[in-house]
């Protein structure tokens, strides 16, 4: 459509008697795109705004399990998305290997278990016990309310099978006897490598023997088969000493049991 400027000059032409020249159809779809120019960059800004705005949002929601810095400006929102949430949605090899799982866990959701004698460790805090019920099997400690702190103590360990079944198997023939106090690990039996079998049926029991040394150890005499023999002595006190011992059934799950802690006078 023409607009007031040209009209004037056809009008002009014909008074005059000029010749009038042809519609320029390209020259009009010109300027008629020239006027809607604006309102199109204005549409565009939004859609782009938007766009940008879904790219920011999903960059913050994958980089969370990065570093911060990572997330650094808006401009490089969206391709910044493409690449991080390729990466995070790909599980590496030894994840798909795995279920989705990784480490020494990821088979079947196994946990292999410490020996009872590595529960409790020289300077550690002290192995919480297994709660009642937990393996169906009940123990009562068995120490002198006293004794001299000049050599081992000894006491024993009553053991009764609660698991409403017959109880068979393997366990160590002592039991991993630790000295603790105010929860930190003084001393602790160092090594079990001798079994005995185990054949309990609902309700029955069975004796191990447990004892320790009334002496301190230190990390670094984790790892020996025995500790030194001149560790320091423990000072005249009250002190807690408790046991833990495995027991591996005939399918081949381990129990492992953890005593609560029976207080003692060292003297």
């Amino acid at each position: 459509m023409a607009d007031e400027s040209e009209l004037r000059r056809m009008l002009e032409r014909e008074a005059s008697g000029a010749p009038e020249p042809g519609l320029d159809a390209a020259r009009l779809v010109r300027r008629s795109r020239s006027r809607r120019l604006p309102r199109q960059l204005a549409a565009g800004g939004a859609l782009t705004l938007a766009v940008v705005g879904l790219g920011v949002g999903t960059v913050t929601g994958v980089r969370l399990l990065n570093p911060p810095a990572e997330l650094s400006s808006a401009g490089g929102g969206a391709e910044s998305t493409d690449e991080g949430a390729g990466t995070l949605s790909e599980p590496s090899p030894e994840e798909e290997d795995s279920g989705g799982q990784s480490g020494d866990g990821a088979a079947g959701g196994a946990i292999d278990l410490a020996p009872a004698y590595k529960i409790n460790l020289c300077g550690g805090m002290l192995g919480v016990p297994a709660e009642d019920g937990l393996t169906g099997v009940s123990v009562e400690v068995d120490f002198p309310p006293a004794a001299d702190a000049s050599g081992t103590v000894r006491g024993t360990v009553e053991i009764t099978n609660d698991t409403g079944e017959a109880l068979r198997g393997v366990m160590s023939d002592i039991a991993a006897t630790t000295l603790s106090q105010d929860d930190v690990v003084l001393w602790h039996t160092p090594q079990l490598d001798r079994t005995l079998p185990v054949d309990l049926e609902p309700g029955e029991t069975t004796t191990l023997d447990a004892s320790f040394e009334p002496r301190v150890c230190s990390p670094e005499d984790e790892g020996r088969s025995d500790f030194p023999p001149d560790l320091p002595l423990v000072d005249p006190g009250q002190y807690d000493v408790s046991v833990a011992f495995d027991i591996e059934r005939e399918d081949g799950v381990v129990l492992q049991v953890v005593s609560g802690t029976e207080p003692i006078t060292l003297r």
